[in-house]
Order: C-alpha cells, then sequence, then structure tokens
C-alpha cells in the first residue's frame, strides 16, 4: 500500500504541467494604500553612507563633533605655544629653569638638552641674576649675580648654581655670542 501511495504522489507531480509561481505579494498595490508620507520615503533616493555624514546628520551630533573638534584644535594650540615658568629655547637648545630653596639658599637649576635632529649652539653661556624688588626707591642699587657655563655639544647637561640672595622672585638673563633671552622665575620649595 506504501507503494501506490508513493508511485501515485511521484506521478501526480509528474503529470503536473510547469507553470510560474504566482506570488501573492505586491508592492504597487501595498504603497497604494498607505499614506502620503510613506510613499514620499518610497520616492527618495537612498543617502549615501559615511562616517562624515553620520557626524552630521542631526543637530546633536553636529553639536557634538564641533566641540569635540574645538576641543582638540585648543589642546594642540595650547601644548604648541604654552610654555612653563622657565622654559626658553636658547640657540635651538631647549633650557629648563627652576629656582629650589634649599637649606635657606635658593639653587638655580639648569637643565640643557639638545634638539633631535639639526644645528644647535655649543658654547659659553653668560647668565646674569638678579632679584625682583617691589619698592621703586631701592632700584638704584640693585645687586647682581653674573655666572659663566659651557654648554657642551651632548644630548643633555644639567648645571647647578647656588644664588647669593635671599628673594623670592628673580630675573634672570642669558646671553650667548648671537643670542640674549630674559625671563621672570619665582622660587619653588622652602
Amino acid at each position: 500500500m506504501n507503494n501506490e501511495n508513493s508511485e501515485k504522489k511521484s506521478s501526480y507531480y509528474d503529470n503536473e504541467p510547469e507553470r510560474d509561481i504566482v506570488f501573492h505579494y505586491s508592492r504597487e498595490h501595498r504603497l497604494s494604500r498607505a499614506s502620503q508620507a510613506v510613499r514620499d520615503l518610497d520616492d527618495e533616493k537612498p543617502l549615501k553612507r559615511g562616517i562624515f555624514r553620520a557626524l552630521l546628520s542631526t543637530q546633536s551630533n553636529k553639536i557634538l563633533f564641533f566641540s569635540i573638534a574645538f576641543i582638540c584644535a585648543l589642546f594642540f594650540l595650547v601644548t604648541r605655544f604654552h610654555r612653563n615658568d622657565g622654559d626658553t629655547k636658547l640657540g635651538e637648545n631647549t633650557i629648563m629653569l627652576t629656582i629650589n630653596r634649599e637649606e635657606g639658599m635658593p639653587v638655580m637649576h639648569i637643565v640643557k638638552n639638545t634638539p633631535k635632529r639639526g644645528e644647535f649652539y655649543s658654547g659659553a653661556v653668560d647668565i646674569s641674576v638678579t632679584p625682583v624688588i617691589n619698592e621703586p626707591e631701592k632700584t638704584g642699587d640693585t645687586p647682581i649675580f653674573a655666572h659663566r657655563i659651557y654648554f657642551n655639544p651632548v644630548v643633555s647637561e644639567t648645571y647647578t648654581i647656588i644664588l647669593p640672595f635671599a628673594e623670592e622672585s628673580f630675573f634672570v638673563f642669558l646671553n650667548t655670542d648671537f643670542e640674549q633671552k630674559f625671563m621672570r622665575i619665582n622660587v619653588k620649595g622652602k
């Protein structure tokens, strides 16, 4: 009996004429019954996708994108053009000056670093230090401390100079044969 059913099924499908499959879904028929907003969405061309378009697609995304861009630009400008209190360039060398109070006396530390590439100055550097005097009547007898150091052609050097003053703020002048620098440095520490 099983054989007869299997033969009937196979013979039934074998004798069936070939015909196309009919779909009962019609997109046009669905859109004809849809609202105008849905029809407008269907008529629009698809937008090209991209990260920049996604970043600027909505008003909140635009504000966020431009805020991040502004913060990055501000960070770049501050790090590029801001130097610490005692940082300067002298003969393409980077000089960092600090004055610390050690055992009651101000001690000036000078750290010289050469650039990674290019020319830089090596030779005598004259240093003049004078305390900042806030009272104008005492400016006539301002003491000046002078010292000379020599920059060697090495990557980094550190110099330590004990200053004979007890003040808390100093003017420092750095002179080479080609360049002069001037800065005001406050004493750090106790």
